[in-house]
């Protein structure tokens, strides 16, 4: 970085951006600028980029910054609430030649970076595919967990933001069911060849105890997880932030 890595941060209510220095890494062309570093895996939703950089053979696997995330640190049973000075963080990546945000173009960015990791498949329309798969765990499923922890989101009123929770885990096991039976070709999601998506997926499959879904009705998902879990990169990329 010739000015040095930032942590990019927007502020939910006036869009404004805030700056804030970042450490660099001797071995790092890329630097991750997740959610607050305190959240562990698995409910930390930056895990995914952490494990593809792990993948891909980048050394930094380290989390900057102290925003919020879906699903972080929000177990069953606790109550979130939205404190009113809370600034919301934009999950982002800084690079040589700026700030990249959005799960879906991080985690193409990062697949096309190191290329000798094949994190995406050489095939255009395998590639669009998963971009497609990508974009749906973002813009679908993504979204249907955040009703449970993050119902403020959608209404100021208590009352409402409790009964947004109600339907988080029909709407998780619904989109499971589609991912189980349409998208998820085992071992991976695109059969033989460890992708970007594999990571994502990863995450978002490790929320769904939390959302009151049992992951045992989904055999090929449970197998996805396990399988990440013996990556040694996932190791060290969940190891990184457990420390």
């Amino acid at each position: 970085f010739r000015r040095g890595p930032r942590v990019v941060r927007r502020t939910a209510s006036s869009g404004s951006r805030r700056d804030f220095p970042a450490t660099s890494s001797n071995n790092s062309r890329i630097r991750v600028l997740g959610f607050r570093r305190s959240l562990l895996v698995p409910s930390e939703s930056t895990i995914w980029r952490h494990a593809n950089k792990a993948e891909a053979g980048d050394g930094e696997v380290d989390g900057e910054g102290d925003g919020e995330g879906d699903g972080e640190g929000d177990g069953e049973g606790e109550k979130v609430a939205k404190p009113a000075n809370e600034v919301e963080a934009a999950d982002a990546l800084a690079t040589e030649h700026g700030v990249l945000s959005e799960n879906v173009a991080i985690l193409s960015y990062i697949a096309q970076l190191f290329p000798a990791a094949n994190l995406a498949p050489a095939d255009p329309f395998v590639f669009a595919q998963m971009q497609a798969f990508n974009a749906y765990l973002s813009s679908t499923v993504h979204v249907a967990h955040a009703h449970r922890p993050r119902g403020y989101r959608w209404s100021d009123d208590p009352a409402v933001v409790e009964n947004l929770k109600i339907k988080v885990p029909k709407n998780m096991s619904d989109c499971f069911t589609i991912i189980e039976n349409e998208y998820l070709k085992g071992p991976w999601v695109f059969g033989d060849q460890f992708t970007a998506a594999d990571a994502y997926l990863f995450t978002i499959s490790n929320w769904l105890e939390a959302d009151g879904v049992d992951i045992n009705k989904f055999p090929k998902t449970l197998a996805h997880r396990k399988a990440m879990q013996a990556r040694p990169a996932v190791a060290r990329a969940v190891a990184a932030h457990d420390s």
